[in-house]
């Protein structure tokens, strides 16, 4: 398709992750549009990599692990309230907002390629 042939265009080209980032968003959201979870959950864990930022493995959790991770955001969040959390200053890293926004389209593909 078109769309597609654009894409790769865009990606081929010698420029930056940032600069990147709109077309990598853009590859997610069409291999999802075409059912291919799969597909857009290990391009985004790749897109996060190359941020240079935490991906998760592509592979199901098990409970232990699951558990586990739980435990460690809650160790991390303390005995803050909502509010303390809400008050928190705005990120303004731009490579951790686009991380988290690929990590938004991971998690929309991640129960249909991986439901377990």
């Amino acid at each position: 398709e078109k769309r597609d042939e654009l894409i790769n265009d865009v990606l081929g080209r010698d420029l930056s992750v940032e600069e990147k980032f709109r077309a990598y968003e853009i590859k997610m959201l069409s291999y999802q549009a075409a059912g291919n979870y799969l597909a857009s959950v290990s391009f985004g864990i790749e897109v996060r990599r190359q941020l240079g930022l935490f991906a998760p493995p592509n592979k199901p959790v098990s409970k232990i692990s699951f558990l586990a991770m739980y435990l460690k955001t809650k160790r991390a969040l303390g005995k803050r309230t909502p509010e303390e959390i809400a008050s928190l200053p705005i990120m303004t890293d731009n490579r951790q907002i686009m991380g988290q926004r690929i990590m938004g389209l991971i998690v929309t593909g991640s129960y249909p390629s991986q439901p377990t």
